[in-house]
């Protein structure tokens, strides 16, 4: 498991392939000399050009139905193309540096990186929801409460600055009123006993090995935890789709020129994403179909049911664009600034700052309507 993201790699490309490409790139100039959003295939139907996607962080088995949604490209005016145009990269830095570069139209990563990149003063946005709770589970060794976490001899798996693990460490300790030395709202940062693991395969072998006590596993790694360190003390110290409110998650992030020049194929781009997660919340057996075919591992059925079951009960998957909305952001970059993941000046972006909210508008409308939960989409 400590090589499942180099492992996957491949199968990340084919399978992620929400990169997609028609018979003519759509960001050929048109008649009038400006620049084409779409191009008419021979049926007349859209036919989009190429989206490059890096993911920074990503992980297949946790994100089924995104992983999947390429088979519904064809719907949405896409079709599969080659493993090249996806980039899975761990390092979330990397990731930031290779979008930036032009070298992806899209990036995936936790709204954090989105946000320091606005900071920065990057001309970027989110425009589609990606994920918004998350599988993961804290997990302890050797420790049965997550207030341990601050007692110096307790060695903490964290990931690397802006990536997933510390966004929700930092969004858990405030919803446990968890503090610091100060009385301050307890950081990643303050912790002083910790090893930097940014795939939870490592973070897994970490834990089954008594190398670290605390450590984010999501429902795989968490079976295989159990398995493995079957003489440990091994304790479930936080859900974090249960613990924790007013956080973005996880979207889909773009150039706001790019944006601009393109806003019919990132509304399609982000439909096919909402299509997909409606498709296998309302259908287990195609989800079940879909994860094996994308598991580079060895299928499990019984545990893709039980995070089937988990992603329904908790709202782990995104059905429209309400995650999207100006409240949730605002509380999102307060929480931030105050666990140190942000400068206090993002107190100041706005939301159209940080999100172009239009996409994912237009998305939920082009697949039904709103729909906040499985209720809505089975009414």
């Amino acid at each position: 498991m400590a090589g499942r993201r180099s492992m996957k790699m491949a199968g990340l490309a084919a399978a992620l392939a929400l990169v997609l490409t028609g018979a003519a790139c759509g960001d050929d100039a048109g008649d009038d000399g400006t620049q084409g959003d779409t191009q008419q295939g021979t049926d007349g139907e859209a036919d989009y050009g190429e989206v490059k996607i890096v993911l920074s962080g990503a992980s297949l088995e946790d994100k089924i139905p995104q992983g999947g949604a390429w088979r519904l490209g064809p719907e949405w005016g896409f079709s599969e193309q080659s493993e090249e145009s996806v980039q899975a990269i761990e390092s979330h830095a990397t990731a930031s540096q290779i979008f930036l570069s032009g070298q992806a139209d899209v990036m995936e990563a936790t709204f954090i990186v989105a946000a320091q990149l606005v900071q920065e003063g990057q001309d970027v946005r989110a425009f589609c929801p990606e994920e918004i709770d998350t599988l993961e589970h804290i997990m302890g060794v050797g420790i049965s409460d997550i207030s341990q976490i601050t007692d110096p001899g307790v060695i903490v798996g964290i990931d690397s600055p802006g990536g997933l693990i510390n966004y929700l460490m930092n969004h858990l300790f405030r919803a446990k009123g968890i503090t610091n030395s100060d009385g301050e709202p307890l950081t990643t940062d303050d912790l002083e006993n910790v090893q930097i693991l940014e795939d939870g395969g490592l973070r897994l072998a970490s834990l089954a090995q008594g190398e670290i006590n605390v450590g984010s596993l999501d429902l795989f790694e968490q079976d295989q935890l159990q398995r493995r360190a079957a003489d440990l003390d091994v304790n479930v110290l936080s859900v974090t789709a249960q613990d924790i409110d007013n956080a973005v998650g996880s979207v889909f992030i773009a150039r706001t020129e790019w944006l601009q020049e393109n806003p019919e194929r990132a509304a399609a781009f982000c439909a096919m994403i909402l299509d997909a997660t409606r498709t296998l919340a309302l259908d287990v057996d195609t989800y079940l179909e879909w994860a094996e075919d994308i598991s580079a591992l060895e299928f499990d059925e019984e545990v893709q049911r039980r995070v089937w079951e988990f992603s329904r009960e908790n709202g782990v998957w995104p059905y429209d664009n309400s995650i999207l909305n100006p409240d949730t952001v605002a509380a999102d970059i307060e929480v931030l600034v105050d666990t140190g993941l942000l400068e206090e000046s993002a107190l100041e972006l706005s939301f159209e700052d940080l999100v172009d909210p239009g996409p994912a508008e237009q998305a939920t409308e082009m697949v039904g309507g709103p729909a906040s939960s499985v209720e809505d989409l089975e009414a």
